[in-house]
């Protein structure tokens, strides 16, 4: 869609099908890392990305 907005979209908001999908984001939210943590220790130690000519 040339606005940006969603094209054919549903909205759901029965809680008892919305319900467990809640909690499951619920639950990835909460096992989740902190993004500047994790950048430290995974991204940053990589060595530069290599530019090649085409």
């Amino acid at each position: 869609m040339a606005t940006g907005g969603p094209d054919g979209a549903i909205r759901w908001d029965d809680p008892e099908r919305v319900g467990p999908w809640r909690e499951f984001i619920r639950s990835l939210y909460r096992q989740g890392e902190d993004v500047a943590s994790w950048f430290v220790r995974e991204v940053a130690p990589l060595a530069p990305p290599r530019v090649e000519k085409e």
